[in-house]
């Protein structure tokens, strides 16, 4: 194909690709087309970790697949609780309906936090390639060409098999470990009576974060059932990582029931997710301090680099707002001070590494390029919206993943006076915000940014002198 160019370059790429996607690559050529080459880096703390990077063409093909396979397979997937794919706002929802529990949790009441030892890599094959067979039969032919026999891994001149797990880079493996899952989770459900199984009041599922509310003796099964026939399907139990959230007043006799697991946390302090999740907004705020902590330091480095524009670039896309989304849509108003210190960082390389800008520019440079800006934005002031937008999406899904009746959270105590407060500054983003409490639309946090954007445009324009608005 080398030698081809334009439509014909296309249309042979496009025949290619449709041929890897149809499973219908010689024998001889799968262990080239469907391999990989591994890149061995070293980890921080000792030991190497192996990157595979598998054959461009198959990726593509496989991206194309599971899209479509996504889609069609999302019903049966959500019905298992799984949240992590072809579900918007999947992990939003499961922080959603873990914290709702355990506001409503009794001393009984836990929360078993699963973790399995690399779980992707070891998950069996047969078991996903049973439940796409069963489940969406036209993505078989692909998926048996890819892993109906063991796969080869090439690290310089050595050559490995790869026969079990889904394949690292792989578009498709997501997927198709969630099958396997939830195939494990059903025969896990079956050895619990149906009053146990009705006892579970929260259970979610990203990926292979696995988590349930539910009475002590009933997690307690449930960690005994997923350490029996986990191993079945590939998929072992870290103990030593999997813990449990006790109520703060729960009796000695919970506690004691879970001797095995790697820790024992509190309701109001733990996380999900990577989100604090706990009924203690205090504790909520001095996690997320932790966690931007850490990534401003990260993003000091960024003032170091010698190239202005690149050091721009870094800043716009993997800076203050990039990095602290996550923990403002988590935790909102409460992560706001932590998040000042996560743009403080970036301001600080911004001046490093660019120039120099006095307090009311800096202002400006976080405006969209639409408005006379920089698009350098700062996410503490925008931690409300960000918050308020992701329950207004999460809130259908997260609704799903709880017993009914449990609607009520610890943060939703605070959402209203901050609201309020919020309002006061920024009228219509404000009502905006407060509208969407009770919308639960998804989608929004564009556009809340946007009216608030415009309010902070229109405020420092009206305030301007006529020579600085003729600059």
């Amino acid at each position: 194909m080398c030698g081809f160019a334009g439509s014909e370059a296309l249309s042979s790429i496009a025949r290619l690709v449709g041929l890897v996607s149809a499973g219908a690559v010689p024998e001889a050529a799968r262990p080239f087309v469907f391999g990989a080459r591994l890149f061995a880096l070293q980890k921080a703390g000792g030991g190497i970790r192996p990157i595979a990077c598998g054959d461009v063409f198959r990726r593509i093909a496989a991206r194309i697949l599971a899209g479509n396979a996504s889609r069609q397979l999302s019903p049966f997937l959500f019905s298992n609780r799984q949240v992590g794919v072809q579900a918007p706002c999947g992990a939003e929802a499961a922080q959603l309906a873990a914290r709702r529990f355990a506001a409503a949790a009794s001393e009984e009441d836990v929360v078993l936090k699963l973790d399995f030892k690399n779980a992707f890599n070891t998950i069996a094959r047969q078991s996903f390639v049973e439940g796409v067979s069963s489940r969406v039969p036209a993505l078989l032919p692909h998926v048996w060409a890819a892993y109906g026999a063991p796969g080869a891994l090439f690290f310089g001149d050595t050559r490995l098999a790869s026969s079990a797990g889904a394949q690292q880079g792989d578009p498709l493996g997501p997927l198709l470990f969630s099958i396997a899952a939830a195939f494990l989770r059903t025969r896990v459900l079956a050895t619990l009576s149906a009053d146990e199984v009705a006892a579970i009041r929260f259970e979610a599922a990203f990926l292979d974060d696995v988590s349930f509310g539910a009475p002590a003796p009933v997690a307690r099964k449930l960690l005994d059932a997923f350490r029996a026939l986990g191993p079945g399907a590939g998929a072992e139990l870290n103990l030593g990582k999997t813990e449990v959230v006790l109520h703060q007043s729960a009796p000695p006799t919970v506690a004691a029931l879970f001797p095995d697991v790697g820790a024992h946390l509190s309701l109001q302090s733990f996380s999900l997710l990577g989100a604090p999740c706990g009924l203690s907004l205090a504790a909520a705020g001095a996690a997320a301090g932790e966690f931007c902590a850490r990534q401003a330091r990260k993003v000091s480095l960024i003032g170091r680099v010698p190239d202005p524009a690149v050091a721009f670039a870094l800043l716009r896309f993997c800076g203050a707002q990039p990095l602290g989304n996550f923990i403002a849509r988590a935790v909102g108003p409460s992560a706001a001070p932590a998040l000042e210190v996560l743009d403080a960082a970036a301001a600080a390389a911004f001046e490093e590494a660019v120039l120099v800008l006095p307090p009311p520019c800096l202002e400006v440079a976080a405006l969209p390029a639409r408005l006379g800006g920089l698009g350098l934005r700062r996410v503490a002031p925008l931690a409300l919206l960000a918050f308020v937008a992701a329950r207004a999406a999460a809130t259908p899904l997260a609704d799903k993943l709880v017993a009914p009746g449990l609607v009520e959270d610890a943060f939703a105590a605070d959402l209203s006076s901050a609201i309020a407060r919020f309002t006061v500054e920024f009228p219509a983003a404000g009502r905006e915000a407060a509208a969407l409490v009770s919308e639960r639309a998804g989608g929004a946090q564009k556009r809340l940014t946007a009216l608030r954007e415009q309010e902070v445009f229109d405020r420092i324009l009206a305030a301007a002198s006529l020579e600085q608005r003729a600059r």
